[in-house]
C-alpha cells in the first residue's frame, strides 16, 4: 500500500487560477489536492462561489482524476460541510438498503459509519451491494484520529483492467449474488457497531413497517427473508460490471472481493457475530450469480491487487474529498483516538 503524506510540489498539476495550488500524491494517480493559496478563499460565501464559478472545471478534474480533495478552506463544522454538499444535487435515494451503521447529523450529512475503531473497512464503491448507486459520494474530516483512521482509496479502472480473465469472465456470465442481514429493529443503539449486521432493519430502511420493508425491498430488486428472531435477511443479484453514465467505460461494481476478508476480520473473536448468524436464513457474503463462490486463492489475488492500488494519507480537519463512486473505492483503517467523518451521498 502506498502511504504518501509528502506532496510534491514538482509535479506537473493542473492549474486552476491563482485563489488555489493544485497537488498530487503520485503524478496522473488520484487523488488531486486542490489547497487554497495564502489567504485566498478564507470567507465561506467566497469560497462556495468559486466553487459554483468552476463547477464545469471541477466535474472535469473529478472525471480525470476520481478523487478531489480540497483543502485549507473555511469548512469547520458539519453544517459547513453541508452547505458545501448541497452545491451538487443529493442522491434522491438516500441510504436507504445501505449496510454500514451511520445515522443522519444534518441535512443531507450523515456519518461516515459507526464500526468499532479496531475493524478495517475492506476497500468499496459506496453501495455496490446494490443496482442502484450514488454517482458522487463526499467525506468531511471534523476531527482526524490520534492515530490511523485514514480513508483510503484506490482507483477502480485500474483494479478493473487488472482482473485475471478466468475471474472476469465468470463475473460477466453470472454476475454476484450478495446477502446482508440486520438486526431486528430497534437494535441500533448510536453507538459503535460490534460488527457488520450490528444494524436494525428499521434503521436501514428508515421505516418500522415490515409491509413498508417488502415495498422498498421489491423497487429496489431485494429478497426480504424475515427470521424467527425478527432480523432480516435480503438477497440481492446485480451485475458485476457497470457502464461510467458519462464515458459509458465499464467498471467492477461489486464486493466479492471483500467475500473473505471483510469477514474474517469481522468475525475474529466476535461472539455477538457468532450469535446473529445462528438465527440468519444465509449468513451475510457473497458470490457469483450461480450461488458458487471465488476460492480463497481468487480472492487473495482481488485483495493484493486493492491492496497494491491503494493510497492512504493523513486527514486534516477540514478537509473534504469528493469522489466518483464508480472510478474510485474507499475504505477505513483501524484508528485510536476520537475520529469524526461525515459523509453525503451525491448524484
Amino acid at each position: 500500500m502506498a502511504d504518501l503524506n509528502t506532496l510534491d510540489a514538482n509535479i506537473d498539476c493542473p492549474v486552476i487560477d491563482d485563489n488555489v495550488t493544485c497537488w498530487m500524491l503520485d503524478q496522473g494517480a488520484p487523488p488531486l489536492f486542490i489547497c487554497a493559496a495564502a489567504d485566498r478563499l478564507q470567507d465561506k460565501p467566497a469560497f462556495f462561489a468559486w466553487v459554483r464559478e468552476h463547477q464545469d472545471q471541477l466535474d472535469a478534474l473529478l472525471m480525470r482524476f476520481g478523487a478531489l480533495v480540497f483543502r485549507g478552506f473555511p469548512l469547520v463544522t458539519a453544517d459547513d460541510f453541508d452547505e458545501f454538499a448541497a452545491l451538487y444535487p443529493p442522491y434522491a435515494k438516500g441510504y436507504v438498503g445501505g449496510a454500514s451503521p451511520r445515522a443522519k447529523v444534518t441535512g443531507k450529512v450523515m456519518e461516515a459509519t459507526r464500526l468499532a475503531p479496531q475493524f478495517k473497512i475492506s476497500l468499496h464503491q459506496e453501495m455496490a451491494y446494490l443496482k442502484t448507486y450514488p454517482p458522487r459520494i463526499a467525506f468531511f474530516c471534523l476531527t482526524p484520529a490520534e492515530s490511523g483512521g485514514e480513508t483510503i482509496i484506490a482507483s477502480m479502472r485500474e483494479f478493473t483492467r487488472r482482473l485475471p480473465e478466468s475471474i472476469r469472465a465468470r463475473l460477466e456470465e453470472h454476475g454476484v449474488r450478495g446477502v446482508r442481514n440486520y438486526g431486528p429493529a430497534g437494535q441500533s443503539h448510536g453507538g459503535m457497531a460490534k460488527h457488520i449486521d450490528d444494524k436494525g432493519w428499521d434503521e436501514g430502511f428508515n421505516t418500522s413497517d415490515k409491509a413498508e420493508v417488502e415495498k422498498i425491498c421489491l423497487d429496489m430488486g431485494m429478497e426480504p427473508n424475515w427470521n424467527a428472531d425478527g432480523s432480516l435477511t435480503v438477497v440481492t443479484y446485480t451485475d458485476a460490471f457497470t457502464a461510467h453514465p458519462i464515458t459509458g467505460e465499464n467498471f467492477y461494481r461489486n464486493i466479492l472481493h471483500s467475500n473473505y476478508v471483510g469477514y474474517e476480520n469481522f468475525a475474529q473473536d466476535n461472539k455477538a457475530l457468532e450469535d446473529a448468524r445462528v438465527h440468519q436464513k444465509f449468513n451475510t457474503g457473497y458470490a457469483l450469480g450461480n450461488g458458487v463462490p471465488l476460492t480463497r486463492e481468487e480472492s487473495r489475488v482481488l485483495e493484493n491487487n486493492l491492496d497494491d492500488l491503494t493510497v492512504a494519507w493523513d486527514w486534516q480537519a477540514g478537509d473534504v474529498m469528493l469522489l466518483d463512486n464508480l472510478q474510485i473505492a474507499h475504505g477505513r483503517n483501524p484508528f485510536k483516538g476520537p475520529r469524526e467523518t461525515l459523509v453525503a451521498l451525491l448524484n
